[in-house]
Parts: structure tokens; sequence; C-alpha cells
């Protein structure tokens, strides 16, 4: 937890103003006091000129005083707040919404003195930041949240925003302050949660356009902060308006709750903050990577099941055999698939002519639960890409079961289950997923289940079973 403060006081005091600039460096000491004896993480600062402020051009009240001399006086002040915080708690997290961020473009060009002047807001706010870095003790880090990032939800802009804190704003930074700016200086981000539910007239309309939206409004929630703490040395903050996480005391219905507005958003967030988590969200975007350089190479990535089409072998273009009793059934049975019939004996579980791509798929007709099994070779850990297609007719329910086994055979870790993401219909549904092989497994067992069937018009076909291993791009 951390306690938040700004630099913009309800009656503005002046750089020049010594009396009440010591007032609010006073103030600054006994924030710092506070966090240290709370057990905080640190401090969160607003630099944000939401009226008049220190670090805002504007702002002066010397008008015959040039930049420079405001900017040497600014710098002074800086030193001064960081000193008094630092003699409180000198290895806390002083977490900033924004650093030079607030000023990148500034930092282009060879004199960037003329670009921040047009930036009147924020066109000392540098001189402040190198106040900091010239006093700031070792033990101290300091993030620079770029809130410039809210409009934002693509892994490539998240990037672009972390080197501009890592590099382009070293123009920004007095030489003699590079290397503990380097060294004491993270890269956070932003995401702005009110985004994801706004219009998109909104002004961080953004994350519905670019890149283009894909999947709920959640998803993308998720995997926007995945990407963004994917990118940060370590911090992501979340910012919305209007609701709330937590009961309010005296009102507690007064204001509807996020994930009433938004539901899932806390999960996708504890989600994204997962490391495991993260790990599967960033392997599905390394497979689809991997798919499409597979696919402009014209060279399939290879896939681990075998006999994954259910066509025994043969081409698409060679329809199987089929046995006169049944005009579905065929006369050889699914190779290299394991079939389990249900414990009740009731159903049939076969290999059939038809399916999703090709004249082979399996089977299984009025079981309370069946399935087709096949044990895949893996290496452990890994990450592996599951995809199957599934269909339905009558009752029932399609899911794929992914176990694993050691080198002896025992299983080990829990199962994981992907089932199909749209109503169950008469049509093809894909069941995909990405999964994590634990530590000893030498063998993922891949099960294709049907369950919950109650007579022989009940049926559930699996058809074009793929495992890929997903390596980094």
């Amino acid at each position: 937890m951390t306690v938040s403060l700004s630099v913009s006081p309800t009656q503005f005091v002046d750089a020049f103003d010594d009396a009440g600039w010591r007032v609010i460096v006073e103030h600054f000491r006994i924030i710092a006091w506070i966090a240290k004896q709370g057990g905080l993480k640190g401090i969160m600062f607003d630099p944000e000129s939401y009226s008049s402020s220190v670090i805002n051009w504007k702002s002066r009240l010397h008008k015959e005083k040039t930049f420079e001399e405001y900017a040497a006086r600014v710098r002074q002040c800086g030193r001064e707040m960081m000193e008094s915080m630092a003699a409180e708690y000198p290895d806390m997290v002083f977490f900033t919404l924004f650093m030079n961020s607030g000023s990148a473009l500034g930092a282009l060009g060879g004199d960037p003195r003329e670009a921040m002047l047009r930036n009147e807001r924020y066109a000392l706010y540098p001189a402040f930041v190198n106040g900091w870095l010239d006093v700031l003790p070792p033990g101290m880090t300091i993030v620079d949240g770029f809130e410039m990032a809210y409009p934002h939800s693509d892994e490539a802009q998240y990037l672009e925003h972390v080197n501009a804190i890592r590099n382009t704003e070293l123009g920004l930074v007095s030489p003699e302050n590079r290397r503990k700016y380097r060294g004491q200086v993270q890269a956070g981000l932003a995401v702005y949660i009110a985004a994801y539910l706004a219009p998109k007239s909104d002004a961080h309309s953004s994350v519905f356009l670019d890149p283009p939206i894909q999947g709920t409004l959640v998803d993308r929630l998720k995997d926007a902060t995945c990407s963004a703490l994917d990118a940060s040395d370590e911090y992501v903050w979340v910012y919305g308006e209007r609701y709330r996480w937590w009961p309010d005391a005296k009102e507690p219905e007064k204001t509807p709750y996020w994930d009433e507005i938004l539901p899932g958003a806390s999960e996708a967030l504890r989600a994204a903050a997962d490391p495991l988590q993260r790990s599967f969200v960033r392997a599905e975007k390394e497979f689809v990577v991997s798919e499409r350089k597979a696919g402009l190479r014209g060279v399939p990535l290879r896939n681990l099941v075998k006999n994954g089409d259910f066509n025994n072998g043969a081409g698409n273009s060679t329809p199987p055999a089929k046995v006169n009793r049944n005009v579905d059934a065929t006369k050889e049975p699914a190779s290299d698939w394991e079939l389990v019939p249900g414990k009740d004996g009731k159903g049939t579980v076969l290999r059939v002519a038809g399916g999703y791509a090709g004249y082979g798929s399996a089977c299984v007709e009025g079981s309370s639960e069946s399935m087709f099994v096949q044990q895949v070779t893996v290496n452990a850990p890994a990450l592996y890409k599951v995809r199957i297609w599934a269909r339905q007719l009558g009752k029932g329910e399609a899911s794929v079961r992914i176990g694993w086994r050691d080198a002896e055979g025992k299983e080990i870790s829990a199962t994981k289950t992907f089932q199909p993401k749209q109503p169950p219909t008469d049509q093809w549904r894909q069941v995909a997923g990405t999964v994590r092989s634990p530590a000893g497994a030498a063998t993922m067992i891949l099960q294709l289940v049907a369950t919950g069937q109650s007579g022989e018009r009940d049926k559930i076909w699996f058809d074009d079973a793929e495992v890929f291993p997903i390596g980094v791009n």
C-alpha cells in the first residue's frame, strides 16, 4: 500500500516563496514518516497540475525572472523535497503517476527547452525531477507510472512507452544524474479501466480500436494488463472513475462495484497479476506468431498427436470403408487412440465417417461418460497449445481433459478441463487452451470426453486433435 500526495496545494506556493515551500517540504517529511511507520511500500506522487503548481511555468508569480532562474530554483525545491522524504524513509518506493514521460517530446532535438516551453503546464517538471536525482539515496526506487498509457492496450504501445522512459527521456536528465536514473528509475504503466466500458467516442477509446478488439471487453482488459506487466519493470497501476472495489462504510449501496459494471474485472486483474496465469497469455501470443510464420513458410507446425484427424493415415480424399450395420461406423478402430467406454457399459464409442475437415472422426453415442484417450510425449516444464473440434447432437457435454504422468507412468498434478465457449449446437465448435506440463511430467494424457448422454440419439463427435509445443520467437 501507499499514501498519496500532490504538489498542487489549494493555495499556490511559488518556488521563490521560501517560507511557503518549507511548509510543503515538512508535509512531505511527515508523509514519508507515516509511510515508514505504517509499514507501507512507499508514497504515490501525483504531479498533475490541476490548478497552479510549482512545476507549471505558467503559474509563476515573478514574471520578470527567466526560465533558467525558475528552473534552477525548482530544481532546488526538488532536492529539498527528496531530502526531507529520504531522511524518514530512504529505501521506499517513490511512485510517480508520471515523471518526465509528461514532457517526453521535449527530450527530442538538440535543445529541449523550446519544446518544453510550448508545454507550459509541465515545463519545469524536468528540473524538479533532476532535483530529486541530485540527492536520491541509493536504496530508493522511483517509478515513472506513465499515466499517458491510459488510451492504450497493445503490447507494442506499452513497449514504446517503456522505451521512452528508459531512453528518450534521458534528454531531460542532467548528464551527471543519468547513471543514477538508469539504476534507480523504473518504468511503470497505467491501465484506465473506465475505457473498457465507455463509448468509442471517449478520449481513451483507443483500447477498442488499436489493435481491433477481439473477444469480450473483460478479456481485453486482462490481455492489456498482462501486456503492461510484461513490458513494465515491476509496477502497473489501474485507475477508474465512478465505481468502486470496496464497500463504502457510510453508504455501502451508494455506488456500484466495478464487478457489477464490468463482470469479471477483479478476476481478470488478479489473473494478470499472477505470473503463471500471465505466462499462458504470453504463450497464446507466441503461438499465434509461430503459426503465422509457419503458414508463411509453407511448413506446418508439428502436431504431437498421432492420428489427430482420425483418418488412420489415409488422406482426406480417401473415405474410410463403412460397416453395413451402421451407415456412419467404419470398419477400422481409431488407431493410436484408446477407446474408454463408460462404467455403466452403456453407449457406443467408435470411429465414424465424416468429420470437421476430413472423412474420419471420433464419436460417442448414448453414454453417461466415455472418452478417446491418447498419451502424448512431452517435456517438462513446458507450455503446450491444445486444440480439438467437437460437434454435438442431443443431450450431453463435450470437453477435453488434460492429465499428466511421469516416466514411470504415475499420474501427477491435477487434471485440466477445457470446454467449448459457444453453446451446444449441431455445428463444429473449437475446444482450445494452453497448458503447462508440471515438473517431472513425461506424458500428457489427452482425453476427449463425452458426458451426460441418455440415449443413442445423443451424439458427440471429436476431430482434428492437436497439441503443439510453444516456443519463444
